[in-house]
């Protein structure tokens, strides 16, 4: 199965319903790879990304990103670190 999915909302909130459908959709083995624009697309929240990128790799399947190319989980777990990070701080800034 193919499909896209795209939220509009913060990748802080865990309950974006296209992040939630895509979520259900892997977990129940309904995809083989999960290709995103960049790892923090997935999410801003460490807390909630990295158990979701190991879980996946524990049922086999890959995620991708096209602008990020690794297959290292450490690389992919920096990168969701430091995309909450950013956030962390823009969230300071803003305020």
């Amino acid at each position: 199965m193919m499909g896209e999915f795209t939220d509009v909302q913060s990748g802080l909130d865990a309950d974006r319903p296209q992040y939630m459908k895509v979520v259900e959709m892997a977990r129940a083995r309904g995809v083989d790879k999960l290709v995103v624009w960049r790892y923090d697309r997935l999410g801003r929240d460490a807390a909630e990304y990295l158990p979701l990128i190991k879980g996946l790799k524990r049922i086999g399947i890959d995620v991708v990103s096209v602008t990020q190319p690794t297959e290292s989980y450490l690389m992919q777990g920096i990168l969701g670190l430091m995309a909450e990070e950013e956030s962390r701080q823009l969230s300071v800034r803003v305020s």
